[in-house]
């Protein structure tokens, strides 16, 4: 049986469950400690027992958290074969505006937006139910995302209700906007990580495909400033690869290492999905074709190596294989856990499984939880089984990967980092 521990001077008892011990008051001398049933010890006798307890009270932190991810996985992969509503929600993609400060090449979002403008986006309060809704569902994570979220007023309130419900944020950004002032209040939030988009290591040709002058520049800076104010915050930068820019990508991978980021991760052009609404002539000189692939596939597989090298993160070996296959063999072929695994809100409170599906299932009308659990986005999960889209999404399709057996295996380091990270509280 376990000793307690006493600690002389105190003023009260701590009562630690796991460890079935407590710590009370046991006397004046603040430099002695009694253990239940053993008497008074001196404080460098008892040194030892006090690491070890605090090993243990760390190593049960920690298996409670794998717990809880096993719990995850299990529910979710059961929920997907039963075809049955899963009683957790991990993940939620949350698009709190469609304004964006830069017109990219590769975005069809402003396309989107512009059919949109009359329509009255989530007010503050309703975004608070669904961080509400996040605790009820035992929510890991919430993605904000948008256009560019450093652009909704309310900001700032909405990482301080998610950081206040003990839910990690993710943002995804294209850093410009990465202000000192702006920093530091992020400092003060939720953010576990943020996505940055940088599609060239060349000033110029990052601004070229972000449609603004300067983008790069500011972009690097606001990087820079994050890594200064938030040491303990992940960065991804995004690329999206394109013909114009694949030639540029190998000394991306060491412009990031150079930045102090953790990891870059690459995507491919997508004409449709959210982009579909973009005219198609928009793309001309981007997508690659046929016989242009065997450049792609010889770029990816040497980023691979050199991120490997230099010690960064990027994304799955699974998904970089997929990318030029994505262009010849726009079947499907992975199971889709959207709807399953996460689920989509729009800026004007639809929530469907994939920002590409559309839903008439509103948080205007019901809470998050009540339609997550109900029959009638069951309904829509259905439909995620059955779509034939043409995707290999950097969220959608990388969720699906961790939950396939092979990419377990294949990504079990990445994945017990991804849990330990997010799961820690900030101090």
């Amino acid at each position: 049986m376990m000793s307690s521990v006493v600690i002389q001077g105190g003023e009260s008892s701590l009562y630690h469950a796991i460890l079935v011990g407590w710590v009370r008051p046991s006397g004046r001398n603040p430099t002695s400690i009694g253990l239940c049933g053993g008497g008074l010890r001196s404080g460098g006798a008892v040194c030892f027992k006090l690491i070890t307890i605090a090993l243990i009270m760390i190593l049960c932190e920690k298996s409670n958290r794998m717990l809880n991810a096993l719990y995850h996985y299990l529910d979710i992969r059961l929920s997907r074969f039963l075809k049955r509503p899963p009683r957790t929600l991990p993940i939620i993609l949350l698009w709190i505006t469609d304004r964006c400060n830069l017109r990219c090449r590769m975005c069809g979002d402003q396309w989107r937006a512009d059919q949109q403008m009359l329509r009255h986006s989530l007010s503050l309060v309703q975004i608070q139910g669904i961080v509400q809704a996040a605790v009820r569902l035992r929510t890991m994570i919430i993605s904000i995302t948008g256009g560019e979220p450093l652009l909704h007023p309310e900001i700032y309130q909405i990482l301080d209700l998610i950081r206040d419900a003990g839910i990690a944020a993710h943002m995804c950004t294209n850093g410009t906007l990465l202000t000192d002032e702006r920093v530091a209040k992020l400092a003060q939030s939720s953010l576990k990580s943020v996505s940055i988009s940088i599609d060239s290591s060349t000033p110029w040709l990052h601004d070229q495909l972000r449609g603004m002058d300067g983008a790069f520049q500011q972009t690097v800076a606001g990087i820079s400033r994050l890594r200064a104010a938030m040491p303990g915050l992940r960065i991804n930068v995004n690329c999206t690869i394109s013909k114009i820019n694949v030639g540029t990508i190998g000394e991306l991978v060491s412009l990031v290492k150079d930045l102090g980021c953790d990891k870059i991760s690459f995507a491919p052009i997508h004409t449709n999905l959210q982009h579909k609404h973009k005219p198609k002539d928009q793309f001309d000189g981007m997508v690659f074709r046929s016989d242009e692939l065997g450049e792609l596939q010889g770029a990816l597989a040497e980023v691979s190596m050199q991120a490997r090298k230099l010690r960064i993160g990027i994304s799955s070996s699974r998904f970089l294989q997929g990318i030029p296959r994505s262009y010849v063999e726009p079947m499907r072929w992975h199971t889709c856990y959207a709807g399953y695994a996460s689920c989509a809100i729009s800026p004007w409170g639809e929530v469907s499984p994939c920002v590409d599906m559309d839903s008439v299932l509103n948080v205007w009308n019901a809470p998050l939880d009540k339609i997550w659990l109900s029959p009638e986005f069951q309904v829509l999960r259905e439909k995620v089984d059955s779509c034939s889209n043409p995707c290999w999404d950097t969220t959608n399709t990388e969720i699906a990967i961790r939950f396939s057996f092979v990419g377990i295996l294949s990504e079990v380091k990445s994945i017990i980092q991804d849990l330990t990270h997010y799961n820690r509280r900030k101090k």
